[in-house]
């Protein structure tokens, strides 16, 4: 009813995030943070970095989003770049 609205509406947190009015419970806003405003946030190809002592730094392209041009253009930079024999004799003659 309408009293029990008014208590779980006085739960709801805004978004700290510039000009971003959502508005939710904590557990949902934080999960609206990460996808809306975070690090992997939005659509299309992002560069990772992994660092790993003792090893140099590997960067990979990870598909951020699930709209068909980026899954597809994800798919393409993987076989682009999957281990063939071809792929593996233009590396070691690069070396």
């Amino acid at each position: 009813s309408s009293t029990s609205l008014q208590s779980h509406l006085k739960t709801h947190k805004t978004c700290t995030y510039p000009s971003c009015t959502f508005s939710a419970s904590p557990k949902y806003l934080s999960a609206h943070y990460s996808t809306t405003h975070g690090k992997f946030s939005g659509r299309g190809l992002k560069v990772v970095q992994l660092q790993v002592p003792g090893c140099p730094t590997q960067k990979f392209k990870i598909c951020v989003g699930n709209h068909p041009d980026d899954i597809a253009a994800w798919i393409a930079e993987r076989k682009k770049r999957f281990p063939t024999r071809e792929n593996v004799k233009k590396k070691v003659e690069k070396k």
